[in-house]
């Protein structure tokens, strides 16, 4: 998780989507917790110097009621926005200013039986500030309330300016006056945060949490936990962004998005039990969230929970235009539990829901699974009409993947007659992406005469891979020269990634197995655990080969879709290497039945 955005509700929440986005879930049992969505406040004063009561007061009233076991407070700037964000009620409102006083008139509303459930009202006086008054209208709404951040007049003012400033730097400079009018504004410092993460401002952004962090408890628990998400955001701490979600969750039990983010993060730290439970959990709150359903989805499946991942993708296909997603996402999730009958069922069924989908990425799915039963013809005849599809629509991509397909078959020299016979033809990326393929392919073979000769033929810039395609036919001797020459090759931080991507592949393709087993590790255990699949396969084999099978079998407990995730130009290597490991993996396990059925299809399909 990168710099997405601090928070999704109360404090500052019109800052949101900057440091923490929230996932999204079906229609089920009626929500336990109401979703108040909170307008904006109608200035009916006549006097504009009030404008910014119209903003800061809903944020006020939001952060006051953020703990209650049974309102989720959601600030929303128009009815669309509070339809849009599932709410289960509305509260909209104006004041006025009579006789000196102040004065507030508001209702809330059930926007599907569109009537009011409730009215009420505060007023005092001018001179006594709005903060009496919002304290008065949260104990209205619910009797578990909060003292907001500061009582200050002006900090509250610069507040709702920054709110309502139409440029990202008059919006700081307005937060740096309410931080200045009280330094303990813990909601001031989220919001400062966050404006100078939209202005690409790290080292003040950095500066604003640490100054923020600088003044302890007196900030507000839930603005401090905000700013030590921040801060674990930026510097790309996973323990400490996880410790900050924890103490978020705790705080505002009913932020059905800090509960989603922590599921992710369980999610990708392959703690798929707790993903699950989180998952259910956000549910309950936000039972109305398409994404959440195909999220908890994907989550059952990696528990192999599969009944459990049916009935979650069965409610997301209950939502208008899903019918297709969902079954695309039951048939990966059967695909990676080996149920490949079911898997191509669901992935056919998808692609005649909707074509469009995925453009057309059902059809080569669902050949991929049928492929894996051992019968290639029926195989063939649906990658046929996948490519058939391709063809109609004039998709470059037909005669490069038809060559991939053919090489995973067990049809290597076909498909590298195919694609020579293609490059003369193609252009531009198409005829890169070719000799790219073709650079590996020999490469793999071990022919790095000919691999070297394709991968001159190469851009730098066309592909990542065809980095890996030039810099595999290097002459190194050894994984100590590899590593010197990916540090000249990549030598800036920001390379970093790639360069150890790079370097991993190339120590594989050299058969520096040891040496590359910890950079696919690192990689593996930062990857999507739902679009890991080739790289968990290269993974596996590099531990297999370095003799540690035991700690490759939970590696190869799912399969890989090989054509249809991560590095396709690998899928040559990734795909037989998955089948021979996880037959090794049997055989240790004693089922031979399953290890003989794997190995039959390893040799059906390897180049070895």
């Amino acid at each position: 998780m990168g710099l997405v955005a601090l928070l999704g509700r109360a404090t500052a929440t019109c800052f949101a989507g900057l440091l923490l986005t929230i996932a999204g879930c079906n229609r089920g049992a009626p929500p336990t917790v109401d979703r108040l969505a909170i307008l904006p406040f109608e200035n009916l004063t006549g006097d504009p110097s009030l404008d910014w009561i119209s903003v800061t007061g809903p944020n006020m009233l939001g952060a006051q009621i953020a703990g209650s076991p049974t309102a989720n407070p959601l600030l929303a700037e128009s009815l669309r926005q509070a339809y849009s964000e599932r709410a289960t009620r509305v509260l909209h409102g104006y004041f006025t200013a009579p006789n000196g006083k102040l004065r507030f008139e508001f209702s809330i509303e059930d926007p599907q039986a569109v009537k009011t459930v409730k009215t009420f009202s505060a007023e005092g006086s001018r001179g006594a500030g709005i903060v009496p008054l919002i304290d008065s209208l949260a104990r209205q709404i619910d009797h578990h309330t909060q003292a907001y951040g500061t009582t200050n007049a002006e900090a509250l003012r610069q507040f709702g300016v920054a709110l309502l400033a139409r440029d990202l730097p008059a919006r700081s400079e307005a937060l740096e006056k309410a931080i200045a009018a009280d330094p303990n504004y813990g909601a001031a410092y989220v919001g400062w945060a966050n404006t100078l993460v939209a202005m690409n401002d790290r080292p003040g952004c950095e500066a604003a949490i640490r100054k923020g962090l600088e003044r302890g408890t007196l900030i507000g628990d839930v603005s401090r936990a905000q700013l030590e998400l921040a801060a674990a955001l930026l510097s790309n701490n996973p323990a400490e962004r996880d410790k900050a979600l924890l103490t978020l969750s705790h705080l505002t039990p009913n932020d059905s998005g800090v509960t989603a983010k922590l599921a992710e993060s369980s999610l990708s730290s392959r703690k798929f039990a707790p993903a699950v439970e989180l998952y259910r959990k956000a549910l309950k709150v936000d039972p109305e969230n398409p994404a959440l359903w195909n999220a908890l989805g994907y989550a059952e499946g990696q528990t192999a929970n599969l009944e459990g991942a049916k009935q979650a993708f069965e409610r997301y296909g209950r939502f208008a235009g899903q019918e297709a997603n969902a079954l695309d996402s039951l048939g990966e999730v059967y695909f990676y539990n080996g149920r490949f009958a079911d898997s191509e069922k669901n992935f056919l069924a998808a692609h005649a829901k909707n074509p469009g989908l995925t453009a057309g990425g059902d059809l080569l799915k669902a050949a991929q699974a049928h492929l894996l039963t051992g019968d290639r013809d029926g195989a063939d005849q649906i990658f046929h009409k996948y490519t058939d599809f391709l063809q109609a629509r004039n998709n470059p991509a037909v005669e490069l993947v038809t060559g991939q397909w053919e090489f995973i078959t067990g049809r290597q020299a076909q498909a590298i007659t195919r694609l020579h016979n293609y490059i003369p033809r193609a252009a531009g990326e198409s005829a890169a992406y070719a000799h790219t393929q073709l650079a590996i392919w020999y490469l793999q073979g071990g022919d790095g005469e000919r691999a070297k000769a394709e991968a001159e033929q190469v851009p730098i810039t066309a592909a990542n891979l065809s980095v890996l395609a030039r810099f595999v036919t290097l002459p190194a001797k050894s994984a100590a020269e590899w590593a010197t020459m990916a540090e000249k090759a990549f030598p800036t931080p920001e390379m970093a990634p790639l360069r150890d991507r790079i370097l991993s592949y190339a120590l594989l393709l050299s058969k520096n197995f040891e040496q590359a087993t910890p950079l696919l590790k690192q990689a593996y255990e930062q990857a999507d655990p739902n679009n890991d699949g080739p790289l968990r396969a290269l993974y596996a084999w590099s531990l297999a080969e370095s003799g540690r099978v035991d700690e490759a079998a939970p590696l190869v407990q799912q399969y890989p879709i090989p054509l249809s995730q991560g590095d396709v130009f690998l899928a040559s290597i990734g795909f037989p290497k998955f089948l021979d490991v996880r037959a090794k993996v049997r055989q240790a396990q004693g089922k031979q039945e399953d290890a003989r059925t794997l190995e039959k299809l390893y040799h059906q399909y390897s180049s070895r």
